[in-house]
């Protein structure tokens, strides 16, 4: 899919001689090594961490005879300017910053409150099938998508590899593109017939204690894998390492029968991953720019350090005569006494004179700037210096931010394809191990883009809608930076809700208890004074 229409028919016919000869299989991984395709996928990986072409270049003068001699005298600084792994960073960033958020659909359902007995099941069914799957794709299955689109960043696609282990467990791991030779049917190259995997590993030889570097080989097909290991003197040859060879998939013991079932999962159990539909690295767009903006910079650094970059003009030298000529001194012997020892010798009143010594700063200051400018723009990577000084509100960092969303939203369009195929495996072990009938379909991937903004801006708006009555406080919750679940925070404010009515009605018959008593209190002081008074009376008839 990815390697030409010339390569892909090669591989073709190469793989599926395989079995037939074994001495097809260093034609396979040769072919594979060399490939262009190989050679991008290599260089995007080695860019990522640092590794620029750059880092071999070395300075040379030509002598008469045009050959490259090496300046050892001259400064050599080797920079590279690691845009590539800034661009794949900031990418993955965006997409993986937080946990991608996976669910089981909930069935069609005609009325949620009163659901028929076969609605009941179906809804039952899902949300045990949420546990199940929440509890199978934790953490690590976070971080290995994480890897993979990082991988498929670097190298326009990555693989994950599905088996089961000696003790039946299954298992997954990500299989660099390196060592990947995937094997299409050839008129429609939408189904997958096989894998070759490639690796190298050191073999000591137990005679003669020689040390080298060998290759092994698999072959992945929908039911089984065949190993191959290379031989000291290069042939091929089955790897006995295996008891059984080609092997199924997995095998099970079954002590009922007291045999053993050999199994197959019925597909190709590896999946791409792809970082766009043109099957490119984020690195192809840059790299001629990557590599100008460090020749420039170094070349600068290294002017700064020797000032080599001279017009020199030579009087009296003593150079070497050659024989047959009267006057004509040997300008080789010149470069290679000044730029391998540093020196040079002239003639008694003999001179070497510079008329000019100017670094040509400001050119070379803008050929960075330039050169800078454009790899941020092709690279649809996102530039902070942008965003400083007025341009920080939210509609200004949105600009800012659309090439990079461009390159995000073209990987996760496939990537949501990638799932799909991931979760086909995932379920077939569940509904293995567990006895049931899921449907692998049934889960769905959502992706929680995260970008710069201005929070303030933001809240403000987000306010002023909620106070204008123009949004729920559920959706407000959802759409809030300072909520991380809004179903938790919606319980907990009806919770504090109630706890202040609760509170505030207690105050109330407190109050109004009070004042009764009060009441009473003042009526008996009343009934008392009026008691007082009529024994006083009384007492006066008397």
């Amino acid at each position: 899919m990815y390697y030409s229409e010339t390569e892909k028919i090669n591989m073709k016919l190469l793989a599926d001689r395989i079995s037939i000869d074994s001495m097809i299989i260093q034609d396979l991984i040769d072919a594979d090594i060399n490939s262009d395709f190989k050679k991008r996928v290599r260089d995007g990986e080695n860019y990522y961490h640092g590794k620029h072409d750059y880092l071999d270049h070395k300075n040379y003068y030509h002598s008469e005879s045009g050959k490259a001699i090496e300046m050892q005298n001259r400064a050599n600084n080797l920079i590279a300017v690691q845009f590539f792994t800034l661009s794949n960073d900031q990418k993955i960033e965006r997409i993986m910053g937080k946990n991608v958020t996976i669910t089981v659909n909930e069935p069609e359902v005609i009325n949620k409150k009163k659901p028929t007995p076969e609605e009941e099941k179906l809804i039952a069914q899902a949300d045990e099938f949420q546990k199940v799957i929440t509890t199978e794709l934790n953490a690590r299955f976070q971080n290995t998508l994480r890897l993979l689109l990082h991988g498929a960043t670097n190298k326009a696609v990555e693989w994950l590899h599905y088996y089961v282990d000696p003790q039946g467990n299954f298992r997954y791991v990500i299989t660099s593109a390196l060592g990947i030779i995937p094997i299409y049917d050839m008129q429609y190259e939408d189904k997958l017939l096989c894998i070759i995997r490639y690796y190298r590993y050191p073999f000591m030889n137990p005679d003669t204690k020689r040390q080298s570097m060998l290759y092994k080989l698999e072959k992945w097909t929908d039911n089984e894998v065949t190993y191959w290991e290379q031989q000291e003197d290069l042939t091929w040859a089955y790897d006995f390492s295996y008891e059984i060879n080609p092997a199924p998939h997995w095998v099970d013991e079954n002590k009922t029968l007291g045999k053993t079932e050999k199994h197959g999962f019925g597909r190709v159990p590896f999946v791409p991953v792809y970082n766009n539909a043109q099957m490119t690295t984020d690195l192809q767009a840059i790299k001629a720019l990557i590599d100008a903006y460090d020749s420039v910079i170094s070349g600068w650094v290294n002017d700064l350090e020797d000032i080599k970059q001279l017009i020199l003009i030579l009087k009296g030298y003593e150079g070497l005569m050659k024989e047959g000529k009267d006057v004509v001194y040997d300008l080789e012997q010149y470069l290679k006494s000044l730029y391998s020892i540093g020196a040079i010798t002239v003639k008694e009143g003999g001179d070497v004179t510079n008329p000019k010594n100017d670094i040509p700063i400001e050119a070379r200051r803008e050929a960075l700037t330039l050169l800078r400018e454009r790899i941020f723009e092709i690279g649809r990577m996102s530039d902070t210096k942008n965003l400083i000084g007025g341009n920080m509100t939210n509609v200004g960092i949105q600009a800012n931010e659309s090439g990079i969303m461009a390159k995000c939203n073209a990987m996760l369009s496939l990537a949501q394809e990638s799932l799909e195929q991931m979760m086909w495996f995932h379920v077939f072990w569940i509904n293995k191990k567990y006895k049931k009938n899921y449907d692998y379909k049934q889960i769905k991937f959502t992706f929680n883009i995260t970008q710069p903004f201005n929070e303030v801006e933001y809240m403000t708006i987000l306010n002023a809608t909620l106070t204008t009555g123009k949004l729920s406080e559920q959706t407000y919750l959802e759409k809030s930076t300072f909520v991380d679940n809004a179903d938790e925070e919606m319980a907990r404010l009806e919770a504090e809700r109630e706890r202040k009515i609760e509170q505030g009605a207690g105050s109330l018959d407190k109050y109004i208890s009070e004042d009764e008593n009060g009441d009473q209190g003042n009526a008996n002081s009343d009934e008392n004074v009026q008691e007082n008074e009529n024994q006083q009376n009384n007492e006066q008839r008397k």
